[in-house]
């Protein structure tokens, strides 16, 4: 039994953990220790290698964000979190069907999603490292975002309105539709809840004028609104209603150039 020897404890790295008289350990800080018993009385020897693992990262959250891709602008998502004490770096998972896998590893507390693949909603998930991979920290709770495709207009002009429609997308949750006068600036003149919902129709139109449309799907995911990039803008005019003669002014024409001939 343990009462037979005079045991002395030691700790290999007292900055990853102490040990003390009675062979209690305490955890200080992430990172690799080796905890050693000995018999003061004896050679006898044992050895236990201790890895204290770093916190877990909290509150991840993810965002859409904009780059360029050569002279392209696009969209990725960047996902970021709160910074661990000690951890040297930080492991991103990603996953947008079954299992999570690795993407990145980066010393920063945040980390932009360029090649995640657009209209699926992608999981991510933390993890804080240092020099052992047996220190590495569980991984984080998963934080969501999705990248919408955006819509393919079609803009078809009436008499007294503009009737404007799109390509119904199943990932999105509803539609932001937005209109500019002439050469003017676009704001939002509607928004259309629900998947399946597809066109809207411009009854606040003038005739005469010029109108150019563009639409942006949307989806809310765990308080934050993912929307798609603009569509391309489409160009709607309204015609002036043309005149119409009447029939009395019709017979009078008709009259007066009878008489004339006469």
């Amino acid at each position: 039994t343990l009462e037979d020897y005079e045991l002395q404890w030691t700790s290999s790295d007292s900055s990853v953990a102490t040990v003390d008289e009675l062979g209690c350990v305490t955890a200080i800080a992430p990172g690799k220790t080796t905890i050693a018993a000995r018999d003061a009385n004896s050679s006898a020897r044992a050895t236990c290698t201790l890895y204290v693992r770093y916190k877990t990262p909290a509150q991840a959250s993810v965002h859409k964000a904009s780059f360029k891709r050569g002279k392209k602008r696009t969209y990725g998502l960047k996902v970021s979190w709160r910074a661990v004490p000690f951890a040297k770096r930080y492991l991103v998972y990603r996953s947008t069907g079954s299992g999570y896998k690795l993407i990145a590893k980066t010393s920063k507390r945040s980390f932009l999603d360029k090649k995640v693949p657009s209209n699926k909603i992608a999981r991510y998930r933390i993890a804080a490292g240092g020099s052992y991979s047996k220190s590495r920290s569980p991984k984080s709770t998963a934080a969501k975002g999705i990248v919408v495709d955006r819509p393919t207009l079609a803009v078809k002009s009436a008499p007294k309105s503009v009737q404007v429609s799109w390509k119904r997308n199943g990932k999105a949750r509803g539609y932001l539709v937005y209109r500019a006068q002439g050469g003017g600036a676009f704001r939002l003149v509607g928004m259309l809840s629900g998947s399946k919902k597809h066109v809207w129709k411009d009854t606040t139109v003038e005739t005469g004028k010029r109108y150019r449309y563009r639409v942006r799907c949307f989806r809310d995911i765990d308080g934050t609104r993912f929307t798609s990039a603009y569509s391309a803008a489409r160009k709607a005019m309204i015609p002036k209603p043309r005149a119409q003669k009447s029939k009395n002014s019709a017979a009078e024409a008709k009259g007066t150039a009878k008489t004339a001939s006469e």
